[in-house]
């Protein structure tokens, strides 16, 4: 992932993540992604690159702002949020590290 990150920073390109821990089976064990300790280390570690939150981590959306909240190049997307949670984004990561979407029909 760290190279792929480098990739996308050194053509300015935001990187959306898709948020909230996901299982997959893969060779009969579950692989569980999505966890937020993981995008706090690879915020620290590229500092330059423009990382997307997406879902806010959707059910932890309180636990990803209080980690996320120090990291520059973070920004929170607000899709599939209630308006509690929207607002909690909005006066932590104000205008400019917040992306208003939704993926509701």
């Amino acid at each position: 992932m760290n190279e792929v990150v480098e990739i996308f920073k050194q053509h300015d390109l935001p990187i959306i993540f898709h948020t909230w821990v996901t299982g997959y089976w893969e060779d009969g064990e579950k692989q569980k992604y999505g966890d937020i300790s993981g995008f706090k280390k690879l915020a620290n570690n590229h500092e330059n690159a423009k990382i997307v939150i997406w879902h806010s981590e959707l059910f932890q959306v309180k636990e990803a702002i209080e980690s996320l909240r120090d990291c520059d190049n973070v920004i929170m997307d607000t899709s599939f949020q209630s308006i509690d949670n929207i607002q909690r984004i909005l006066n932590t990561f104000w205008e400019d590290r917040d992306v208003w979407w939704s993926d509701w029909p």
